[in-house]
């Protein structure tokens, strides 16, 4: 008897609760490493956005480290944007999260964090913590396909 693996999609969080079928991203999971969370997270950029201006993307985890939802929390310059704690975990609550992976994208191509990123790490991970969502990765992408992973570099403090 053979098995066979059926296709699961990640579906988009609106702040309505509901989940929209039309912006769902086929993807089996779960994210086991930072390459599985990069490989997803370019799922949801325009890649000709992404030579153009920084976007801020979550991907929220099940306990079990499978996709529930992403969402795009900020669209912001060419050289940085602005992130609201109070949209990035709303949505994670609206979803029933346990774990969150975020993601932005360096138009420039560089990789190396700038002080405003690590700040700003440090921010969520404690902000997702009072609400019982745990930060797992912040991954800086570039519009080449390389990334940057803070957990693989132990910079998620």
């Amino acid at each position: 008897m053979t098995t066979q693996v059926q296709p699961k999609a990640i579906y988009r969080q609106k702040l309505s609760a509901h989940l929209l079928k039309e912006d769902a991203i086929p993807f089996s999971g779960p994210i086991k490493s930072s390459f599985d969370a990069a490989t997803a997270g370019l799922l949801f950029w325009d890649l000709d956005e992404i030579r153009l201006v920084e976007h801020f993307y979550a991907l929220y985890l099940k306990q079990n480290a499978e996709p529930a939802a992403w969402a795009r929390i900020s669209t912001g310059t060419t050289t940085g944007c602005l992130i609201d704690m109070k949209v990035l975990i709303a949505h994670g609550i609206l979803c029933n999260a346990t774990n969150v992976i975020v993601f932005h994208n360096h138009p420039s191509g560089s990789l190396t964090p700038s002080n405003a990123d690590f700040h700003l790490t440090k921010k969520i991970k404690e902000a997702t913590a009072l609400v019982g969502i745990h930060l797992l990765e912040h991954i800086i992408l570039s519009p080449d396909g390389n990334y940057h992973s803070f957990s693989d570099n132990d910079q998620l403090k």
